[in-house]
C-alpha cells in the first residue's frame, strides 16, 4: 500500500483514541509510509494516552519511541467546551513525555489559544518544554464561532 501525495498538504494526523489492541505495528508501519511520501506525521491522543486501547499504555511507549512521528499532541480537553486544560493522565504519567524524540516536539490540543501559557506553565514544571499548540476550537468568519461537527469516513 502506498500513500498517495496530495496537492497542498505536508502532513497527515493521527487522532488515536479508541481501538483494538496489538495496533502498534500497524500504526509504525503507517507512519513510515507517511515518512517516505514526505509527509510530516502528528499523533494526537485522548490526555497522556489513549482512553479506549486495550493495550494504551505499550500503544503509547511505541509512539513516543517511533523516530517517524514529528509531533505529538495530547489533548488537553474531553469535551471542547472547557475552559481551562485538562491534564487528566489516564494512568500513564506525563513524564514519559521526555522520551519523545519527534523533530516537532511536544504540541499539545488545546481549547483556545488563551489556555496556553498555563500548558506551558504545567510541562514546564516537570522538565518538557512544549512547541506551540493546536487550537481545537474553531474559528469562523469575523472571528464567529461555528458549531463544531466531527465527521469520520472509513473504507472497509
Amino acid at each position: 500500500c502506498e500513500i498517495k501525495k496530495f496537492d497542498g498538504y505536508n502532513g497527515l494526523s493521527f487522532d488515536i483514541e479508541e481501538g483494538d489492541g496489538q495496533l502498534l505495528e500497524s500504526f509504525q508501519n503507517a507512519f513510515k509510509k507517511c515518512k517516505i511520501a514526505g509527509y510530516k506525521v502528528i499523533v494526537t491522543v485522548s490526555h497522556s494516552l489513549p482512553y479506549n486501547v486495550p493495550d494504551a499504555v505499550s500503544l503509547m511507549q511505541g509512539i513516543i519511541a517511533d523516530t517517524n512521528v514529528d509531533i505529538l499532541s495530547p489533548q488537553l480537553y474531553t469535551t471542547g467546551t472547557e475552559t481551562s486544560n485538562d491534564y487528566t493522565d489516564n494512568t500513564f504519567s506525563w513524564n514519559e513525555y521526555k522520551n519523545f524524540k519527534g523533530s516537532g516536539g511536544i504540541v499539545p490540543s488545546i481549547v483556545t489559544s488563551s489556555l496556553y501559557s498555563d500548558a506551558e506553565d504545567y510541562f514546564k514544571k516537570i522538565s518538557i518544554n512544549l512547541n506551540g499548540y493546536i487550537q481545537w476550537s474553531q474559528i469562523g468568519p469575523s472571528g464567529s464561532v461555528p458549531p463544531t461537527t466531527t465527521t469520520m469516513t472509513t473504507t472497509g
